[in-house]
Order: structure tokens, then sequence, then C-alpha cells
């Protein structure tokens, strides 16, 4: 089996103090999420960094990668 997609699309981002946080939607639900912070208790953000982000699909146990914007 494979990790699906992450589900949630970027919407920006921001660094302050060199700690980089993410910007995500669904629906009418916005996440701000950090490197280390588990979402929907299935994906773990392993790093976020422009222009990509890291994340481990938990059930699986397998680590991905996206890049921003590489669908546009």
């Amino acid at each position: 089996p494979l990790a699906p997609p992450f589900p949630y699309p970027y919407i920006g981002g921001m660094s302050e103090d060199g700690v980089r946080t993410g910007y995500f939607t669904r629906g009418e639900r916005v996440l701000a999420v950090r490197a280390g912070d588990t979402v929907d208790a299935a994906f773990r953000i392993e790093r976020i960094d422009e222009p990509q982000m890291t994340w481990t699909y938990l059930p699986l146990q397998q680590t991905l990668s996206v890049v921003f914007g590489a669908s546009k």
C-alpha cells in the first residue's frame, strides 16, 4: 500500500525566529503547522522549507515530500 497525498492545499508560510510555519486549508479549516506537528493523527510533519515539505504518513510509516506549487 502507498500513502495518500497530503490532503491539504498549501496557502502560504512564514518564518519567525528561524522556525518555519506552513499554512494549509481544507474547506473552511486553516491549519498552521510546524515540524514535529501531527495533523489528524495521520500525518506527522517532519520538515517545512520553501519550496517543499516532508511528512510521514503514520499508519504506514511512509515518509514523503511535496513541492509547493508543483501542480501549478
